[in-house]
């Protein structure tokens, strides 16, 4: 009889391991509950290896002739099999080539959003996706990016560690702060490329959309002036933001005005920085035809005293739009509480705008020597959106000469200034009627844009690089612009949470019921089923 119990008890053994283990894949391996039915299970396998198993292994193939042994080696059998199973499925799921995914989550938290997908799937050309991370493939915004080559053939995602292999950084050339290379097209005839700063589905999938567009909308940046340089490396240069245009698959080329006599007809938009010398007077002119006809236009004008050129005045006022001669001060959002006079702030967004939509305020961008803007007459079918302001205790100082001439100015807020908030940037719209148009689609329709800053410090490269704001400021100004905002708006999936918390006794009541119970009916019957075969 004492030879029957252990071998019973490593029947009971086997059943408890068994079900700690795949107790563990639905509770957690490391719930205590579990663990003791491991630890149980194992030290009953144990005894009965050490008083039974051990001392039967020259008689193995006797013993297994007998019925009961038959059966128990099934059982064991039965075990092994099960945990095959279960590992198998846990390899296949590990590996590429048997990427079959099921998603059960309500709200789909662990797929892309069908929009996403309808673009996946449509692609015509090959899409290859980059990331370039030092940590590896760890992370749910990777799991996302994965995502991408599932739906389609057509896509290939690959993770890179810059620091194993630097040469891609530069084959594909990537900047500081980029994370994602998206090239479409065959590799040997790459039709468009974009370098992206964040993993989130909604900048990739938008910049895939710009990408299967076609050909890069043409961006022209005025000169001739003593506009900052495009190339220049400086503070008062202008390469980062050259680069992130051209991250962002647009066209950014140079336009001298007075050479050109005119602007080209595949402009999308202009950009017009802080000139120092004076504009001809044809070159505002041709600059507002462009614009009046439904052309675009970026205007940066930065204070300074005395004043050099009023022309960017002169241009955003053919709009409505008055660029102060002032300075705009905030000694609340000043930035280190420095200097005392507070020319250089952070900014919050005024109005929705899809210039604004993506800044977070937590980011803010940094304005340094700013004017106000501000609308001082309303054209008659445009729409005007304040995008920037200061806080209620910033405002614009009118004494500018004190501030750009004395070496310890001492300013404060009088009658002749303006009270915060005070508006640093203002967005125009409108659109231009052709007869026999008027009912043509949104996306069809001839606008006029404009976007004015009473300041363009933030986009030269010594502020450029300070906030991520910055970046996403200057390429949603000119997304805006040329008609390729983000029409793509993707919400943030999230599990959905349950209004009532479960209660203790609650959850080891189901754990009881579909657990132990089941549990409790296996080893009685088998100890029903042992008694009786050794009776």
């Amino acid at each position: 009889m004492g030879n029957q119990k252990v071998r019973f008890l490593g029947i009971v053994g086997l059943v408890i391991l068994l079900f700690g283990i795949v107790g563990g894949f639905f509770i957690g391996a490391t719930h205590p509950i579990m663990v003791t039915h491991i630890i149980v299970g194992v030290i009953l396998l144990g005894v009965w290896f050490a008083l039974y198993g051990s001392k039967n292994m020259s008689a193995a193939p006797e013993v297994i002739k007998g019925r009961r042994s038959r059966f128990g080696f099934n059982a064991v059998l039965y075990g092994v099999v099960f945990l095959g199973v279960v590992g198998s499925i846990n390899y296949l799921a590990a590996k590429d080539r048997y990427n079959v995914r099921w998603d059960f989550t309500e709200e789909g938290v662990f797929s892309l959003s069908d929009q996403t997908q309808k673009i996946i799937k449509d692609l015509k050309q090959p899409l290859q996706i980059l990331l370039f991370n030092t940590q590896g493939a760890k992370g749910n915004q990777f799991d996302t990016v994965k995502l991408y080559s599932y739906y389609s053939d057509k896509v290939s995602v690959e993770i890179v560690d810059p620091n194993a292999k630097p040469h891609l950084v530069d084959k594909y050339g990537m900047k500081p702060g980029n994370v994602v290379y998206i090239a479409y097209g065959p590799k040997d005839k790459i039709e468009g490329e974009s370098r992206l700063n964040e993993f989130s589905e909604d900048a990739i999938t938008n910049a895939v959309v710009k990408l299967t567009r076609g050909a890069a909308k043409k961006v022209y940046f005025l000169i001739g002036h003593g506009e900052p340089d495009l190339e220049a490396q400086d503070a008062h240069g202008m390469k980062l933001f050259s680069e992130a245009v051209i991250d962002e698959h647009m066209a950014l080329e140079t336009l001298n005005l007075a050479q050109k006599g005119s602007v080209p007809a595949d402009a999308a938009a202009i950009v017009v920085v802080s000139p120092k010398a004076p504009m001809f007077p044809e070159e505002k002119k041709a600059i507002i035809d462009y614009a009046d006809k439904g052309g675009k236009l970026l205007l940066l004008k930065d204070p300074g005293y005395p004043v050099v050129t009023t022309d960017i005045q002169d241009i955003a006022s053919h709009y409505g739009i008055k660029i102060g001669d002032d300075l705009v001060l905030d000694t609340v959002m000043r930035l280190f509480a420095g200097p005392s006079v507070a020319v250089q702030f952070m900014a919050t967004s005024a109005e929705v705008n899809p210039i604004t939509q993506n800044i977070s305020q937590r980011d803010r961008p940094i304005f340094n020597l700013a004017s106000s803007v501000s609308v001082t007459e309303k054209k008659e079918g445009a729409t005007y959106t304040n995008l920037f302001k200061s806080s209620d205790a910033g405002w614009a100082e009118s004494d500018v000469k004190t501030i750009f001439t004395e070496k310890e100015p001492t300013v404060g807020l009088d009658s002749s200034d303006t009270k915060g908030p005070v508006t640093l940037a203002v967005s125009y719209e409108k659109e231009i009627k052709t007869p026999g148009k008027e009912n043509v689609a949104d996306a069809d329709k001839t606008l006029t844009r404009v976007v004015v800053f009473g300041d363009s410090d933030w986009m030269t490269n010594a502020l450029f690089q300070q906030s991520a704001s910055h970046r996403d400021l200057a390429l949603n100004s000119l997304s805006w612009l040329v008609g390729e905002s983000s029409n793509i708006s993707i919400r943030p999936k999230k599990f959905k949470s349950s209004m009532v918390r479960l209660p203790r006794e609650t959850f080891y009541i189901v754990l009881g019921s579909g657990f132990f119970v089941p549990e409790l009916i296996l080893i009685l019957g088998l100890f029903v089923w042992w008694r009786r075969k050794i009776a």
